[in-house]
């Protein structure tokens, strides 16, 4: 499994129903497809694990069963994890139009850092992505404690998915809240 190369297209979202569903937060260009492939990846303790597609319940918003989900406390164990798809799976055509960009969910962010390109220094990993009315915030852990920084599209100057790194230029003392 190693060998694969994957496109990060998302993440979980929540558990859904009885039988350990989940609703899923997708990138667009991956929808259409979504309904072709037999496994998705998520990422647990930095490692992509597979998970089959038992059934695709809906599309709007996506809802799957995985095979290896049978309750929604199993389910929940995956909930808010980055979701990816290995590029071997996917059309040709395809694989080249996934980037992220700057105007595309931010969930399948977490892990990159973010670098804050007025002073030059890394803040830190995102661990987390949270969706708030009107942006996502990321939540990155430094030794103080957790701060939050908004992903908005019009502080992000260049998302580098090869080198996990964020760089944002972020507004004067946005860090000494």
């Amino acid at each position: 499994m190693q060998d694969l190369e994957f496109l990060p297209i998302g993440r979980v979202k929540k558990s859904f129903g009885a039988e350990g569903a989940v609703r899923l937060s997708l990138e667009d260009s991956i929808l259409e497809h979504i309904g072709d492939l037999e496994f998705l990846f998520v990422e647990i303790d930095g490692i992509k694990v597979p998970f089959q597609i038992e059934r695709l319940e809906s599309l709007r918003p996506v809802q799957v069963k995985f095979s290896d989900l049978d309750s929604p406390q199993e389910a929940h164990e995956i909930t808010g994890r980055s979701l990816f798809v290995a590029t071997r799976d996917l059309p040709d055509d395809l694989t080249g139009g996934l980037e992220t960009s700057p105007h595309e969910p931010f969930a399948m962010l977490v892990g990159f850092e973010i670098m804050d390109t007025a002073s030059g220094r890394i803040l830190g990993k995102i661990i987390r992505v949270e969706e708030y009315p009107g942006q996502d915030m990321a939540f990155i852990q430094q030794e103080e404690g957790e701060i939050m920084i908004p992903l908005a599209p019009e502080l992000i100057e260049d998302i580098d998915i090869e080198a996990q790194r964020i760089s944002m230029q972020l507004p004067e003392g946005l860090l000494q809240i």
